[in-house]
């Protein structure tokens, strides 16, 4: 029994320490801003989490097009 309730104790102490230890306020940064596509001048968003850049939409683009005598798509 003594056995049993020394190794619950140590559990119950490595679990408390560790949350103690996990539990650190991480500082948030969060910017964002602006660019502009060179190739089609178009307007973006992007947001810095951390010390990573995201895009905040995707980018836009135009359909597949093809040239009426080109003959796209036929195998």
């Amino acid at each position: 029994m003594k056995k049993i309730t020394r190794q619950v104790l140590l559990i119950s102490v490595m679990i408390f320490i560790l949350l103690l230890s996990s539990c650190k306020e991480d500082p948030f940064e969060a910017d964002s801003g602006t660019f502009i596509d060179k190739r089609d001048n178009h307007k973006y968003n992007w947001v810095k989490i951390g010390e990573q850049i995201w895009m905040a939409e995707n980018l836009a683009y135009a359909p597949y097009l093809c040239a009426p005598d080109s003959q796209c798509g036929i195998w």
